[in-house]
């Protein structure tokens, strides 16, 4: 049965294909057509799914070293703090 009409149908098609083809038009064949497109698209949605996962990866490696770039200047910030008050003790001690 499904055989029939796929015969039928793909029948239909080709004749069809072929009219257009003398009438100096390319063959159009919806069937392919239409699984082209779904295939297409599906493609086009795995590449934009990879392109935000990487993104995403890009985005929180950057996140992950503005962090630590913060923390090793609060850090170095807190260390001159640190060395400069005690600068500042001992110019004090050899001026007094």
């Amino acid at each position: 049965m499904k055989r029939a009409r796929w015969t039928a149908e793909n029948g239909a098609a080709e004749a069809e294909a072929a009219t257009h083809t003398r009438a100096g038009r390319k063959p159009v064949l919806p069937r392919g057509r239409n699984r082209i497109a779904r295939g297409a698209g599906g493609h086009a949605q795995t590449k934009a799914r990879e392109i935000e996962s990487a993104e995403g990866k890009q985005t929180f490696e950057i996140q992950r070293a503005q962090m630590e770039a913060e923390r090793v200047r609060d850090s170095d910030t807190q260390n001159n703090k640190t060395r400069y008050e005690d600068f500042n003790a001992r110019l004090a001690q050899e001026a007094g």
